[in-house]
């Protein structure tokens, strides 16, 4: 007589044989299976009484697409089950394996397919074997003989429930990878990054002027033709301006980032994480920065706008724009003329608020291609810049394969 129990190696191969030889009952709860023992399951039903089977699954796509089972194998287990009057059952989320075969119960954890491929090596344990079904057990598996009642795949899985399972994977199908085929992959030691500082430059930012308030254009075509521009506010003041965030931002750039001329700027990815927890400081300085200055701010654009209404003022009043006569009076006064400049400027200068909305950070990773790593070109530069940086590593990965798993 056999050892109550076992460690044992549970397969597909392994599943067939013990449930062949069920000669009673067989209760199979699983996250899924299987087409070869799906087939040697409908097969018992045709040895069995309906009743003396119970199958329990979970019907939810992402199964099929972890690999732990297939969807031809429930569709098969269904078909079957209808044709001798019974059902398969659902159990939404199992991710362990319990099989119990007339007096023996087997307790294993299911391979995920798309990870896990075989192996060379014959014992592989992942299975524990009673020659017993624990009192317990049986309870929950709801068997007569145990006086249970089932506490788990208590809900049969309807036809309408397969179909949108199947759906569902006609959408976002799984895919099923090969391990035994293995290709080179490359690992890249760096990484390309854009990283940009924006609407920064306060100091620099123009206001656009509308030519006919200068009072020098007579015609339509040297209206057309004449631009003019007003300096936000004075660059002389550094803490408005902005000069602060574009000196932090630069020594960022030049602690972390190494410019490759003709490719742009790399970091070591061994660097990357510290890299990224100095632009998000700079991106709290920078809020800092909206918040901190936006009263100073609007200060000086008011300041600026009125010193430009004053030196624009006596044109626009000798020469109101035909576009203003909508908002102005008959004979209009010259407070009246001065209100709708304003009015206009404060339009072209903007808002404190809105102007410091527009800083902000622009920070991109991308990869660097196998075929960039082996330009004669790119590796001369790189090797100039650093020496010693070995620029990628290759090791064997997984092949997806070609062939749906359903």
């Amino acid at each position: 007589m056999s050892a109550p129990t076992a460690i044992t190696t549970v397969d597909d191969a392994y599943l067939c044989q013990i449930i062949g030889s069920v000669e009673r009952r067989l209760v199979f709860m699983t996250p899924g299976m299987s087409d070869q023992v799906a087939e040697a399951i409908c097969n018992k039903w045709l040895q069995l009484p309906s009743e003396a089977i119970n199958i329990i699954v979970d019907v939810d796509p992402e199964v099929c697409r972890m690999g732990f089972g297939t969807i031809g194998a429930l569709k098969k287990l269904h078909d079957q089950a209808k044709k001798v009057e019974s059902a398969i059952h659902e159990q939404t989320g199992v991710r362990i394996a319990l099989l119990i075969a007339d007096d023996v119960t087997l307790f294993y954890a299911p391979t995920p397919l798309l990870i896990e491929g075989g192996s060379d090596t014959q014992l592989r344990p992942n299975a524990v074997k009673l020659n017993l079904v624990p009192t317990d057990i049986a309870k929950d598996m709801g068997l007569t003989d145990a006086g249970g009642v089932a506490s788990v795949g208590t809900n049969s899985i309807s036809p309408q429930k397969i179909l949108d399972t199947t759906n569902d994977l006609v959408r976002n199908p799984p895919m099923k990878f090969d391990i035994a085929r293995k290709v080179r992959v490359f690992n890249s030691q760096i990484e390309f990054v854009e990283f940009e500082l924006r609407g920064h430059q306060i100091g620099k930012r123009k206001v656009n002027i509308p030519s006919d308030l200068l009072g020098l254009a007579k015609d339509d075509r040297t209206k057309k033709l004449l631009h003019s521009s007003f300096q936000l506010i004075d660059d002389e003041d550094a803490k408005i301006s902005g000069k602060e965030i574009t000196d932090e931002k630069e020594k960022i750039a030049r602690d972390f980032l190494i410019n490759l001329p003709n490719f742009g700027n790399v970091i070591l990815r061994s660097k990357k994480e510290e890299f990224e927890a100095a632009v998000e400081t700079l991106r709290k300085q920078i809020e800092a920065f909206q918040k901190e200055l936006e009263a100073k701010l609007q200060q000086a654009i008011d300041k600026n706008r009125a010193s430009l209404v004053n030196a624009l003022a006596p044109a626009v009043i000798a020469q109101t724009p035909d576009r203003w006569k909508k908002f102005l009076p008959t004979n209009p006064s010259e407070d009246d003329i001065r209100q709708v400049l304003d009015c206009e400027l404060a339009e072209q200068f903007g808002s404190a608020e809105a102007n410091l909305k527009k800083i902000d950070i622009s920070l991109i990773f991308k990869g660097v291609t196998y075929e960039t790593l082996n330009d004669p070109e790119f590796v001369k530069i790189v090797k100039k810049k650093m020496p010693i940086l070995r620029l990628y590593e290759e090791y064997d990965a997984a092949k997806e394969a070609q062939q749906r798993l359903f």
